[in-house]
């Protein structure tokens, strides 16, 4: 801290100090660093100039990278709709996209995309839809949810203030026949049919996208607000003030 007497600002390369009679002195700021650094942190002893350089680089370079971080959530929060229905898109059309490839011929491309599906779902024939004599690289349900998601979300970014944001209880509700369709099957309590594996994983993925997007949307609202706001002033220019 600086005595009570006097006052400093910096301006460019020179440091004007108030000297507490009314008159003022161009000091560089150099000088005054070396000045700072001769008075030390109350033990008697002096920083070098050179450390407190490379200090004030350093918290320099932290604070652009701040706002870097800044800028990036800032961005996606702006854009977060488009990439969640672009990911969407992609990932509801590749399993459809890997039949037409082993159709045409193009057997690396489509068994990489069976390869990459083979860990989101069980991939079981008899569970699957076929397109031109190959299977499609997700079962019947798999298709429903990020068919259903995929279309849901594209409707939200049309008319999103116009559909039905979903509760808790009415999301719960509507995943509940999926479920159901679903543990009942896996026991072997009784086989589903395609016709409902379809229609409660439909069901399931146009509840997920009512319910979470609009709580994103609200959150990325939130996000640009808060960080478009300008950062505090440090303590160390509240002192120089």
């Amino acid at each position: 801290m600086l005595p009570s007497a006097s006052a400093t600002s910096f301006t460019g390369g020179l440091a004007i100090r108030g000297t507490g009679s009314g008159q003022a002195e161009a000091t560089p700021s150099g000088t005054l660093a070396r000045q700072f650094a001769a008075r030390g942190t109350g033990s008697g002893q002096g920083e070098d100039p050179r450390t407190l350089s490379r200090q004030f680089a350093m918290r320099g370079l932290r604070r652009a990278q701040g706002d870097g971080l800044r800028q990036t959530i800032v961005w996606l929060a702006r854009h977060w709709l488009a990439l969640a229905n672009g990911g969407l898109l992609v990932f509801a059309s590749l399993p459809v996209l890997a039949p037409l490839l082993v159709a045409a011929g193009a057997n690396p491309g489509g068994q990489a995309i069976y390869a990459g599906y083979s860990w989101v779902c069980h991939q079981l024939p008899s569970r699957s839809y076929f397109l031109f004599g190959e299977q499609l690289a997700y079962c019947q349900r798999n298709v429903a949810i990020y068919g259903s998601m995929a279309a849901a979300g594209l409707l939200w970014a049309r008319f999103g203030r116009k559909l039905p944001r979903l509760s808790w209880p009415w999301f719960v509700a509507l995943a509940l026949p999926m479920a159901i369709d679903g543990f009942t099957q896996l026991v072997e309590l009784r086989e589903s049919t395609w016709q409902l594996r379809t229609l409660t994983g439909a069901l399931f993925g146009v509840a997920c996208v009512l319910f979470a997007y609009p709580r994103l949307n609200r959150h990325a609202r939130f996000l640009r607000r808060l960080l478009r706001q300008p950062a505090p002033p440090s303590r160390r220019a509240l002192a120089f003030a």
